[in-house]
């Protein structure tokens, strides 16, 4: 992401729904995750998604759970601009900074919303039982819950790298 793309990604951020906004709650991400960026060819940012170690989100010691896992904790795209294989792009993105940690496995956590289920199954991402959540998995899915939200609203997703 380069300076000048806040604005847009905070856009998208609103759009979608993903909790993310406004430029000062994006700006306050910043320094934990890794934001990706998906342009048209005109240079118009379309998609992004935000990303890191689980290990450096949850900020706990080992044993926590954390180990190995790369969570996203956002990934969107403009809807006039779904279906053309930005996400499947980003997700790219994403899984190639992940192996460049040499993490296991991709985390992720959705509100069940249609569009999010269809395109976590195309992408072999396998739902976890809540009894099967880590604590830093419990941990960061609940610091994702919109406010007055329980966490049986929200589903742990992983995707095997």
């Amino acid at each position: 992401m380069e300076p000048g793309d806040l604005p847009a990604v905070c856009a998208i951020a609103a759009t979608c729904g993903v909790g993310l906004g406004s430029d000062a709650s994006f700006k306050a991400l910043l320094p934990r995750y890794e934001v990706f960026v998906a342009a048209l060819e005109n240079g118009q940012i379309a998609g992004f998604a935000a990303a890191a170690p689980l290990s450096v989100l949850a900020g706990e010691a080992d044993g926590d759970g954390s180990e190995g896992c790369f969570w996203i904790g956002a990934l969107a795209v403009d809807p006039a601009h779904r279906r053309h294989g930005l996400g499947t792009a980003l997700l790219g993105a994403v899984t190639a900074r992940a192996n460049w940690f040499f993490c296991r496995a991709l985390g992720l956590s959705d509100a069940r919303e249609a569009n999010a289920i269809r395109f976590a199954e195309r992408h072999r991402f396998l739902a976890v039982d809540p009894e099967n959540w880590t604590p830093a998995l419990r941990k960061q899915i609940s610091a994702q819950c919109p406010d007055g939200a329980s966490l049986g609203e929200r589903r742990l997703l992983i995707r095997w790298l």
